[in-house]
């Protein structure tokens, strides 16, 4: 049985407390000299100023912004369109706005939310897992999610259900429900990734060190987690410098399909030497002129690619990460195949 330091010993003499903690404290304080005991007292109070301005100034900035999200991550809130831009024939940005322009989504970097909606004739509710492009720590008011749609076609007659609903959602309309944080993942800032494991796994968290690169790949919409990550490294590493390099392979199937090329290309401008993109699709644009400037890959992602742009254990040590986003043929039979020739193991590898 546990014994209470509080409790009294067997004996029923004085408590333990006093005993292992405050006698010896005592007897320490006493035979320091009157102008030692001056040192620490003023050293103390130091402390204790510090630990108070710290909890004063994180309790304020907690309070600052209200999070939308509710608390328990199940109970989904409603957030009106508030402005659409397109992106490409099948891609558009959607702002929802929320409750105040002081509020801030409540989403923790790498997590995602799931996506709600329902169909206004059979009353059945619709989900799927988006992660926005935006994050709390840049955006206060809004929340920002690209969107692809996936219309019918001869693969699949009837589409993508919830993007086909997203898309017929008009601007101030409040159709779309969001409820979350979902996910295992984190990236906590300063080069570091945690991971919860399952009870199967002894439970807890583990850390994932990437503080000198992270290696992203992604294809079509997988590029969404990536930005809101890369956006916060990019952010919160002006201080810290970490990780120290960023590099991004992405799949598309043609040039035209590349979401967001602007802002990762932006990304590499403005960070020179940190911040490395590079392309593949799957087939040249039928425009020649486009197809004879596009200097970058042509084909399915392969060892050479991840070889070239990515970190490997041959080249960059311990410290990386790899993130990889992206439909599961893309893992299957070019993801996968690849990392196990060139020996990159599970612990370097987060998936979304």
């Amino acid at each position: 049985t546990k014994t209470n330091i509080m409790n009294t010993n067997a004996g029923g003499g004085e408590p333990l407390f006093a005993r292992r903690v405050l006698h010896p404290l005592i007897t320490f304080l006493e035979s320091l000299s009157e102008d030692d005991q001056k040192k620490l007292a003023a050293f103390a109070s130091i402390c204790i100023v510090c630990a108070t301005i710290l909890v004063s100034t994180f309790a304020k900035k907690s309070s600052k912004h209200p999070i939308a999200l509710p608390a328990d991550g199940k109970t989904p809130i409603a957030l009106p369109l508030e402005r659409v831009v397109r992106l490409s024939k099948d891609t558009k940005l959607m702002r929802f706005r929320l409750p105040t322009g002081n509020h801030v989504f409540g989403l923790p970097t790498g997590s995602h939310v799931m996506v709600q909606l329902t169909d206004g004739k059979t009353g059945e509710k619709h989900m799927r897992p988006y992660t926005p492009v935006s994050s709390d720590a840049l955006d206060k008011g809004h929340v920002d999610f690209v969107v692809k749609v996936y219309f019918p076609n001869k693969q699949f007659p009837d589409g993508g259900k919830v993007s086909q609903m997203l898309n017929d959602v008009k601007v101030g309309e409040e159709k779309v429900e969001f409820f979350g944080p979902l996910g295992g993942k984190r990236y906590v800032g300063n080069g570091e990734f945690t991971v919860k494991k399952l009870k199967s796994q002894g439970g807890g968290v583990e850390v994932r060190d990437a503080k000198d690169e992270v290696g992203m790949i992604a294809g079509g919409s997988g590029i969404t987690p990536m930005l809101q990550i890369v956006r916060e490294m990019l952010r919160e590493g002006q201080a810290s410098g970490m990780p120290k390099k960023i590099s991004i392979l992405y799949a598309n199937k043609s040039e035209d399909d590349i979401l967001c090329r602007d802002t990762l290309d932006n990304f590499e401008k403005q960070f020179p030497g940190r911040v490395k993109v590079w392309y593949t699709v799957d087939a040249l644009s039928n425009d020649k002129k486009k197809a004879k400037e596009w200097k970058y890959d042509v084909g399915f992602i392969t060892k050479e690619m991840i070889e070239k742009h990515l970190p490997t254990p041959a080249k960059s040590g311990k410290r990386f990460q790899i993130l990889v986003c992206g439909p599961p043929p893309m893992m299957k039979f070019a993801v996968n195949p690849a990392f196990e020739k060139l020996e990159i193991g599970k612990e370097h590898v987060l998936t979304w």
